[in-house]
């Protein structure tokens, strides 16, 4: 059924640019359907209404365009216009680490056009903000063992979100303090 209202969607949009055309069905003995603009043997006519669109037609930008707009100094009461990627380097996604102190890196990237001010970054570490400011790096220092997950947030000077990263998930692996295999080695 759903294979049929997208068909039936599809030369809805198929034939509204020539809204006088026909559509015919014909169904075969098992049931299946075809649609064309053709006629055919016990072919029947379908009713189509006309869709009007609300969409604009998009503009092209040529290479100039573009970077006389990359170029454009934006003032802090104009945040509306800066563009802004945030993206975690390292770890990856869905990266082990193993790291027995809760100790590792995390780096960052972010593709900030139009902001006049430094940028302020924040890492988020399960919902909860481990470090805010300038640095794209930073060492975590004793992270519960897990799954755990890292987020990027770029800032203005002024507290406006510009940016998050996508959520990167990794698995922190520390050793057990409560070791059975070791106790068993040292004869208790």
């Amino acid at each position: 059924m759903r294979g049929l209202v997208g068909l039936v969607a599809t030369l809805l949009l198929a034939f509204s640019a020539g809204a006088s055309a026909q559509i015919y069905k014909h169904c075969d003995k098992d049931g299946n359907c075809r649609y064309s603009d053709q006629p055919t043997q016990d072919a029947e006519k379908v009713e189509v209404e006309t869709v009007v669109s609300e969409f604009t037609t998009a503009r092209k930008t040529t290479p100039e365009q573009a970077d006389a707009a990359a170029s454009q100094v934006i003032t802090s009461d104009g945040l509306d216009a800066v563009e802004a990627n945030a993206y975690i380097l390292s770890p990856s996604q869905k990266e082990t680490i193993r790291a027995n102190d809760g100790r590792f890196d995390v780096s960052w990237g972010a593709d900030i056009i139009g902001l006049a001010s430094q940028p302020i970054y924040q890492l988020w570490v399960d919902g909860k903000m481990a470090y805010s400011g300038p640095l794209t790096q930073v060492t975590l220092n004793n992270v519960d063992r897990g799954e755990r997950r890292l987020q990027v947030r770029v800032t203005a000077a002024d507290g406006t979100e510009l940016a998050r990263s996508d959520v990167t998930v990794v698995y922190v692996m520390r050793a057990s303090v409560i070791n059975p295999a070791g106790a068993a080695q040292n004869g208790s």
